[in-house]
């Protein structure tokens, strides 16, 4: 029995819900499960510069997190290969993540640094966003951090649900 849906379409991704197999045996059922998992193809039209917006940037001081919002208003699948927060001189960088077609997402970063940040640089296969932000009070504290529909979250990367539910 194997699930799966096409949810690119088009797009070129495709997401495998679950895959079983099994076979009676003199024992019982020879039973094998393939955890879900999401497979990213190359789409004909990468994204473009014009296409992801950074929408705000906000400072957890007590949590010691920064976290910025990204939004991706094209129906093509992104990919950040490094997002960099700078403040005063000194930097934090979160590793790879996806930006999904028509989605929001909050990728967060800790920040020990007594200066909050003030840059936001992001890093994609064939360009670049690098953007002066003001950072203000965050809304969520750190501590009430959850995933987000959009993908799941990633050592330092993660993203929390936003306010608006997207």
């Amino acid at each position: 029995m194997k699930a799966s849906r096409d949810a690119g379409g088009a797009h070129g991704s495709s997401i495998e819900f679950a895959a079983m197999s099994g076979a009676r045996t003199d024992n019982g059922l020879n039973l094998r499960i393939i955890l879900p998992h999401v497979v990213y193809l190359n789409q004909k039209q990468p994204l473009q510069k014009t296409e992801v917006v950074v929408r705000r940037l906000e400072l957890d001081s007590a949590g010691k997190t920064a976290r910025v919002q990204l939004e991706n208003l094209s129906s093509h699948l992104g990919r950040v290969l490094e997002l960099t927060m700078t403040g005063k001189g000194q930097s934090r960088a979160a590793g790879a993540f996806p930006l999904l077609p028509h989605h929001r997402r909050w990728v967060e970063v800790a920040w020990d640094l007594e200066q909050p940040p003030e840059r936001v640089a992001l890093r994609f296969a064939k360009f670049s966003i690098d953007t002066m932000l003001v950072a203000t009070p965050a809304d969520h504290p750190a501590s009430e951090s959850a995933r987000s529909s959009d993908a799941p979250s990633s050592g330092i990367a993660r993203a929390p649900a936003s306010a608006d539910g997207r």
